[in-house]
């Protein structure tokens, strides 16, 4: 009789054991589905903030290019202005050593 009863507890036990077997995996298989629910949003909010670096380095290096540009051309200006007043400083020393010598000439009388 003993064995008997003993046989039927674990009859009802067995499937106890089973519900709290399944009840345990369907809050494992919860707990990891929450998670990665969590590492999908860490990884689509990753994403979108290497996305949002990438155009803000283009944008800088667009402003850059740009910015050198102008201030290639501003150089490039400046040293044509630069040039061509020097040309005329050139131009108007030897017009007046020419004014000079042609003086030097008149004033000085052939002995």
């Amino acid at each position: 009789m003993e064995k008997k009863l003993i046989k039927e507890h674990r009859k009802q036990t067995e499937p106890q054991k089973t519900i709290e077997v399944q009840a345990n995996l369907l809050k494992e298989l919860y707990q990891i589905t929450a998670e990665a629910k969590s590492l999908s949003a860490l990884a689509i909010a990753q994403h979108e903030k290497e996305n949002a670096l990438d155009l803000q380095m283009e944008q800088k290096k667009g402003d850059f290019e740009a910015e050198k540009a102008l201030k290639r051309t501003q150089w490039k200006k400046e040293k044509e202005e630069h040039e061509a007043a020097k040309k005329e400083r050139n131009a108007q020393v030897k017009k007046e050593r020419t004014r000079e010598a042609v003086r030097g000439e008149v004033k000085t009388p052939a002995i």
